[in-house]
């Protein structure tokens, strides 16, 4: 599903119930000018996390402008592990997504959600059925172009 908000101030809000799905669904999001937000529900984006497909169920959000949209995890209501500049590092060094996510996963306290970049963009990383592994039911959000350390309380609504 593509989604392109276009100019002027836009929410979209991505309900992404695991129990809902019965595939992966990819959600490509393009903000646009003005002040936009990205809303997500829950957290369980990836119905088959297979290497194969994982991506097929990514909530990718492109032109994400720092400093003027925002994305809001709130009603997800996991909390936050900051990863160590070590782990973050570990991640960085996996050769493809599906390595990083893995590693992320197992550096992410159960039932909580974690922020690291690969490639040169921000993920968000939901461990949703609570098993500090990357399996079904689990979430995993991109902003394209996007680093961690950029993402604070005005752009990254936690709570």
């Amino acid at each position: 599903m593509a989604i392109n908000v276009g100019d002027g101030d836009d929410s979209v809000s991505v309900d992404d119930d695991f129990v809902a799905q019965t595939t992966n669904v990819r959600t490509d999001i393009v903000l646009g000018a003005g002040t936009d937000e990205v809303e997500i529900e829950y957290g369980e984006n990836i119905y088959d996390s297979d290497e194969a497909d994982f991506e097929d169920g990514l909530v990718s959000v492109g032109d994400f402008a720092v400093g003027a949209h925002v994305l809001d995890i709130s009603l997800v209501g996991d909390a936050r592990d900051t990863l160590t500049n070590i782990e973050l590092s570990d991640i960085a060094d996996e050769a493809n997504l599906y390595d990083a996510v893995t590693v992320a996963a197992t550096y992410t306290t159960a039932g909580d959600f974690s922020a690291f970049n690969f490639d040169g963009n921000a993920y968000i990383y939901f461990d949703q059925d609570t098993t500090g592994t990357f399996t079904d039911g689990d979430g995993l959000i991109e902003l394209v172009g996007v680093s961690v350390s950029q993402m604070n309380g005005t752009n990254f609504v936690v709570v």
